[in-house]
């Protein structure tokens, strides 16, 4: 990476000098075929310090790897990204003035025939922790498959008593928006 110089007397720091902290939220729920957006909060933390202006260096990695990445910020609307090995570094021009959190936007193009259930996306400067969040992926064109098990929580039950059961409610398929309606027969052996 490149490394920059500080110089207080002039007001120019690097961004390797600087305390920054770095945030990263983003949406519950993501579809398979379409975008997920995350933003990313960057901090620089030099109270009373100059303002880091120039290229900031970011390295994206999500977990399943190699899915296309963007990234954009008010400043710099085409931040340049590049995947390396199993992340991606996304190099932007940006003023990050001391105590004021600076948003950039990240976008995520998760394929038609995505087949997790879950996608992992951290970011960080480099040499300093990563900041992360998870989203549930869903399949937009599959059918709900729900599935129902009961199972006796005692092995025998008294006349007049309480037996327990518990009831299991599951679904394997696509998003299911609705109320779920079952019904439980009770039968007497006979």
């Amino acid at each position: 990476y490149e490394i920059y110089q500080c110089d207080w007397s002039s007001d120019v720091c690097s961004s390797d000098l600087i305390d920054w902290t770095i945030e990263k939220t983003g949406p519950a729920i993501c579809t398979a075929g379409d975008t997920c957006e995350y933003t990313i909060t960057v901090t620089n933390n030099n109270p009373g310090g100059p303002a880091f202006t120039g290229d900031l260096t970011l390295i994206e990695e999500t977990v399943p790897t190699g899915l296309p990445i963007q990234m954009s910020s008010l400043a710099d609307p085409d931040w340049d990204c590049i995947p390396a090995n199993t992340d991606t570094e996304c190099t932007g021009s940006d003023v990050f003035p001391p105590g004021i959190p600076i948003p950039i936007t990240v976008i995520i193009d998760i394929p038609d025939d995505f087949t997790g259930t879950q996608l992992t996306n951290c970011v960080a400067i480099p040499d300093r922790p990563p900041a992360c969040h998870t989203v549930e992926v869903v399949q937009p064109n599959l059918p709900p498959n729900i599935n129902i098990e009961k199972i006796a929580l005692a092995e025998e039950c008294e006349a007049g008593s309480i037996c327990p059961f518990a009831i299991t409610i599951t679904n394997t398929g696509g998003t299911f928006n609705g109320t779920l309606v079952f019904k439980d027969t009770i039968t007497q052996p006979g």
